[in-house]
């Protein structure tokens, strides 16, 4: 599988991920590989994350875009408190929703390389942008492509 993007929606990515995974259970000995051409940002490293370590490849001018799962909402709390408190424990369910997803996919993405879990959620807060040498360098891929 071959991957450019500049990212996109993370639950696309999720299912596309899935999917990934539904195959690779039904072909037998055949291999799957990701090869990911010069940038691979955000959902891009998401479906990355199907593929182990020793399947990914990245081109020499790759760049990952590596960061944390996105929220933009607005919460207005007005009104009678009961209603009010429904409306926030609603979103404290989404977040923990989030942040379960988003850690089963920053797993997966470090199994294999010498990135620990709390580094790549620790340098995810703040976009790491990585090169194609360094995800090398790190072992999160097997080589460049």
């Amino acid at each position: 599988m071959e991957v450019t993007t500049l990212g996109g929606d993370a639950e696309m990515a999720r299912r596309i991920v899935l999917d990934l995974d539904r195959a690779r259970s039904q072909m037998g000995s055949r291999r799957l590989s990701f090869v990911g051409k010069t940038v691979v940002y955000s959902a891009g490293v998401t479906i990355m994350s199907a593929f182990s370590s020793a399947e990914r490849w990245l081109t020499p001018d790759a760049i990952l875009l590596i960061h944390c799962r996105q929220l933009d909402k607005t919460v207005e709390v007005s009104g009678p408190m009961r209603a009010s408190l429904a409306e926030v424990e609603a979103l404290a369910a989404q977040i923990r929703t989030g942040l379960a997803l988003e850690d089963e996919n920053f797993r997966r993405l470090a199994e294999g390389s010498d990135i620990g879990v709390d580094e790549l959620c620790g340098r995810a807060i703040h976009n790491w942008y990585m090169t194609a040498q360094e995800a090398v360098d790190r072992r999160l891929v097997a080589g460049l492509a």
